[in-house]
């Protein structure tokens, strides 16, 4: 994915909600339910999830939305499991990709077996590898991929469910 196919995506879900928002407005409009506080709300969250895809290019927004990896493991599957995600890369060269330890939800102390867990970016997909996840118990498990060095910025979180 490449930034023209990044803004074009982004565009599109803000269009989609434009087309959501217009057509609950003119529903309630003859009734009398649509009031003038519904359309200043409206008219901001449009504004705002249009210029989104443009704060991420260059990373000043405040509210850069994070993708999550989802992986759904049946318990003792110890076979590689992989997951994509569209980010936005900082332009220039990449800083080295990282990903954390894998965290049991409401846990704070890493998760036993070995798990490996490894992050990659190629042009603008995330890939999410991982391995060994045969020993670890039924539950809900967290991590976040992050952009090393001078940028330090999360670019995903990875949610593992073992059932």
């Amino acid at each position: 994915m490449n930034y023209l196919d990044y803004l074009t995506t982004g565009f599109s879900a803000a269009w989609k909600d434009a087309g959501d928002r217009w057509t609950k407005a003119k529903a309630g409009i003859p009734g009398g339910a649509y009031t003038a506080d519904m359309w200043v709300k409206d008219a901001l969250a449009v504004w705002l999830k249009t210029v989104r895809p443009l704060w991420n290019v260059w990373a000043v927004g405040m509210d850069v939305e994070v993708p999550v990896v989802g992986f759904n493991v049946t318990y003792g599957d110890a076979g590689k499991k992989q997951a994509f995600a569209a980010i936005l890369p900082p332009f220039g060269t990449l800083p080295p990709v990282l990903m954390t330890d894998l965290l049991m939800m409401g846990g704070a102390q890493k998760v036993p077996g070995g798990v490996d867990a490894t992050a990659k970016v190629t042009d603008c997909v995330l890939e999410v590898d991982l391995k060994n996840l045969g020993a670890l118990p039924i539950g809900n498990y967290q991590g976040a991929v992050y952009l090393a060095g001078a940028v330090n910025r999360m670019i995903a979180l990875v949610h593992l469910v073992i059932t």
